[in-house]
């Protein structure tokens, strides 16, 4: 369980001494908030911001976009001072943001009209859309940036990318909490009308990670092969599609007892590209007598 952050900052000044950055910020919470993590990335563009969007954000496990950059009313300023409106990033975000917050933290960006900020919503399916109104102090705006990221942590999504409590709970808990700083800086939100999702993950967080770990161990050579057979039966049980099982499978040279595991591995798993690859190894090994396990992978991908 844990918020996944995508942060896409802009230098905030062409001096080079200036070394503000909300970089430190996003560790802080790491460090201090068990279920935060982030990936920070420098956009100097709105062709690198676009980039970003295109092909990082689609990531599933990323549930907050966090966009710090200067803002003027309706959108955003990137480093060559080129506006970016909302209907501009709407278009970028198009339907990509179902139960997923967006954050502005920069001056102004929600001082617009509100059938404005509602078309984004619509566009995006964002469950909320959180930023300011105002011209905020630097310092001041990290410091609020700090309160809200840290509460959607504390109330975010489980591993499946279900939120523990509504976005719209947690933002209407903030501003309750620090009315005054609050609305001394404009900082406010708005609710998407799109239901949240149920789950918004294929597989839960940390199982990637965890089956990397177990497959490092199931392919080394090195290692007696009981050992690496237990280690594809627990990839088994995570039940994940990993092409390096049906590799392990193809694998001549390795012991027939860890080949058989891999087969019980992907037996174990039914998504499209499982069934296909077992479709594909029993075309193989029926053709391929010279394979000194044939028998015994055919019987194990029968049952």
């Amino acid at each position: 369980m844990a918020l996944g952050v995508l942060c896409l900052e802009t230098y905030w000044s062409e001096d080079v001494t200036d070394r503000r950055t909300v970089h430190g910020l996003l560790k802080l919470l790491e460090e201090n908030e068990p279920a935060f993590i982030a990936d920070h990335a420098h956009t100097a563009t709105r062709g690198e911001i676009r980039a970003y969007l295109a092909n990082a954000w689609p990531v599933p496990s990323y549930d907050v976009l966090y966009v710090a950059s200067h803002g003027l009313e309706g959108g955003i300023v990137d480093e060559d001072d080129s506006r970016v409106t909302l209907s501009h990033l709407a278009g970028m975000l198009e339907r990509t943001c179902a139960g997923r917050v967006i954050f502005f933290a920069g001056c102004s960006t929600l001082n617009v009209r509100e059938s404005v900020v509602k078309t984004f919503l619509k566009r995006t399916k964002a469950a909320a859309v959180v930023g300011y109104s105002k011209d905020v102090d630097w310092l001041e705006g990290a410091q609020m940036d700090l309160i809200v990221l840290g509460a959607l942590s504390r109330g975010g999504p489980d591993s499946m990318g279900t939120w523990t409590k509504p976005p719209e709970q947690i933002l209407s808990a903030v501003r309750e909490r620090h009315t005054t700083f609050a609305q001394e800086l404009g900082w406010d939100y708005r609710i998407g009308e799109s239901r949240l999702p149920k789950t918004r993950r294929e597989v839960p967080d940390g199982v990637e990670e965890a089956i990397g770990h177990l497959l490092a161990v199931a392919v080394d050579e090195s290692v007696d092969a009981a050992t690496r057979a237990r280690m594809l039966r627990a990839v088994g049980r995570l039940g994940v599609w990993n092409r390096e099982v049906a590799d392990l499978i193809r694998d001549r040279e390795a012991p027939i007892t860890v080949r058989k595991a891999a087969v019980a591995a992907l037996n174990a798993v039914d998504a499209p590209e499982a069934r296909k690859s077992r479709s594909g190894l029993r075309e193989r090994l029926t053709k391929d007598h010279a394979d000194p396990g044939r028998k015994a992978l055919l019987h194990a991908l029968a049952c």
